[in-house]
């Protein structure tokens, strides 16, 4: 029966940071405060300016009739206790720094997709589902006569839009469609941003357990360099260390970045990208 596996990952899931936070009695303000401050604009803040920032928003949430009896450091713990909140030292920097954490981020994002009004299906969204559909269908057939016909009808394609161009010159896309690209093309490095957020967060973890499992060892120096190197690989092999390998290949291989565009978009002043 899936029933009682599903309820018992689900209650596992429900202990998480992202669903503490959706769940918490003040979710609401812990929100709005944590998007305003760590992620509309500044990404990371000195401990001492997000103290400041955070008491001057507690002021204005009281007068507006929020119940806030916590003082900014206060609150500034508490969410560092539940995990949305991430504090590290940079190297050669004289305070700490804090930052939304992965967590924090995917639950602020999902809110905030559920107030902004989207289309049921753009065109842009639809060709990329296309576009992946194909390429998925000609990197698992294994028939090579399939494959030459692709890449053939491909080369035609092309050749037809080259004279096209030769004959009546480059045309530009309207600029109702260039904005809604540039929205799914914003909508997507937001995800990717937050990706490699987890990543780091998960290298942290890993990390930490790392560390704290050589200190306790108490064995001999063989023993503990056998652990190190196993954790290295451990490290390696992990989902995040595979995710960063992927991330890594692809944006150290020559050919890809030279395919790299940095287009100038031009958009109707009457558009605008709201984020």
């Amino acid at each position: 029966m899936k029933s009682p596996r599903g309820v018992a990952n689900l209650r596992s899931l429900r202990q998480q940071p992202l669903w503490r936070l959706l769940a918490s009695d003040k979710s609401p303000v812990v929100l709005a405060i944590l998007r305003e401050l760590l992620l509309d604009s500044d990404k990371t803040l000195s401990a001492s300016v997000l103290t400041e920032r955070l008491g001057h928003l507690l002021e204005e949430l009281r007068a507006a009739g929020e119940d806030m009896p916590q003082t900014a450091q206060g609150y500034l713990s508490d969410w560092l206790g539940q995990g949305w909140l991430v504090r590290r030292l940079p190297a050669g920097a004289s305070e700490e720094v804090y930052e939304l954490s992965s967590e924090a981020v995917h639950a602020i994002r999902f809110v905030m997709s559920l107030l902004t009004r989207r289309s049921l299906a753009t065109e842009s969204r639809l060709q990329t589902v296309m576009q992946q559909l194909l390429r998925l269908s000609e990197e698992t057939d294994p028939n090579p006569r399939s494959r030459i016909e692709a890449l053939l009808a491909e080369r035609e394609r092309i050749d037809r839009e080259i004279a096209s161009v030769q004959r009546d010159g480059v045309k530009l896309l309207e600029d109702e469609r260039a904005v809604e690209r540039a929205r799914e093309i914003v909508a997507l490095s937001d995800e990717l941003a937050a990706d490699f957020r987890r990543v780091r967060d998960d290298f942290g973890q890993l990390n930490r357990g790392l560390r704290q499992s050589l200190v306790e060892n108490d064995g001999s120096r063989g023993d503990v360099l056998e652990a190190l190197f196993a954790g290295v690989d451990l490290l390696g092999t992990s989902d995040a260390g595979r995710t960063f390998s992927a991330f890594w290949k692809l944006l150290t291989n020559p050919e890809q970045v030279s395919r790299l565009p940095c287009p100038k978009l031009r958009v109707c002043r009457s558009h605008r990208l709201v984020y």
